[in-house]
C-alpha cells in the first residue's frame, strides 16, 4: 500500500488504511476457552489428547499423541469441543504456537491450549491465525509476560488481544499469498534435506 493512494489512519496497533479496523480477539470469537484444569486417565487406545508438544510440529503425530478413553472425552466435550475451522494457541510455557484445525477426527485439549472459535462472517481462520504469529501478537504477550518467570497467558488477557480487522475479502487475500510463501518455505526446506540425504 502507498500513502499517495490510500488514505491510512492511527490505531492502538499503528498506521493501518482506513478501512480496517482493530479489534479485540474476543470481538471477533464465539468462544476462547482452555483445555481441562486436571490431567486425565492415559489409555493405550482412544481419542487423542493434544498438549503443546503436538502443535511444534507441521503435522501432528497420531502415532505419538497421547489419548484418552471416548467417555472421559465426551466429559471433557460438555466444557470445551474442538471442531474443524477453529483455531488452537498455546498459552502456558511456550506461548504463541498456534494452529488451524483443518482435521476432522474428534480430540481434546490440556489446559495449556486454548481454543479459539472464530466468527467466520468476521474473520478468516487462516489470516487470524498467521496474526496470532504476528510481531505485534509477540509484543502484546511480552508486554503481558514480561514481570513473570515462567510465561502463563490468562484467557483474559488472549481475549484483550488487539487484532488488525481488514475487509473479508483482503483478508482473503492475505492468507492465500502468506499460505504460498509458507508452501514454498517448506518445498525448500523438503529439497535442502533431500540434497542433505543424497551428500551423506
Amino acid at each position: 500500500r502507498s500513502e499517495k493512494t490510500h488514505k491510512f489512519k492511527d490505531s492502538p496497533l499503528g498506521r493501518i488504511p482506513e478501512e480496517w479496523e482493530v479489534v479485540r480477539l474476543e470481538e471477533i470469537s464465539n468462544k476462547i476457552i482452555d483445555g481441562t484444569h486436571y490431567t486425565p486417565q492415559y489409555t493405550d487406545d482412544g481419542i487423542p489428547f493434544l498438549r503443546i508438544v503436538d502443535l511444534q510440529s507441521q503435522s501432528i503425530n497420531l502415532d505419538s499423541v497421547i489419548r484418552i478413553s471416548p467417555q472421559e472425552h465426551k466429559i471433557l466435550s460438555k466444557r470445551c469441543l474442538p471442531e474443524y475451522g477453529d483455531i488452537l494457541l498455546s498459552k502456558n510455557g511456550t506461548v504463541g504456537i498456534s494452529k488451524v484445525v483443518n482435521w476432522t477426527w474428534e480430540f481434546s485439549i490440556f489446559v495449556s491450549i486454548c481454543l479459539i472459535k472464530p466468527k467466520h462472517e468476521k474473520v478468516v481462520n487462516i489470516f487470524l491465525k498467521y496474526f496470532l504469529d504476528s510481531e505485534w501478537i509477540k509484543k502484546q504477550i511480552l508486554k503481558r509476560t514480561k514481570q513473570l518467570s515462567v510465561i502463563n497467558l490468562h484467557l483474559e488477557e488472549i481475549r484483550d488481544f488487539l487484532i488488525f480487522l481488514p475487509p473479508l475479502s483482503e483478508q482473503k487475500r492475505i492468507a492465500e499469498i502468506l499460505s504460498q510463501i509458507d508452501q514454498a518455505i517448506e518445498k525448500e526446506e523438503k529439497y535442502k534435506q533431500k540434497l542433505e540425504r543424497l551428500k551423506k
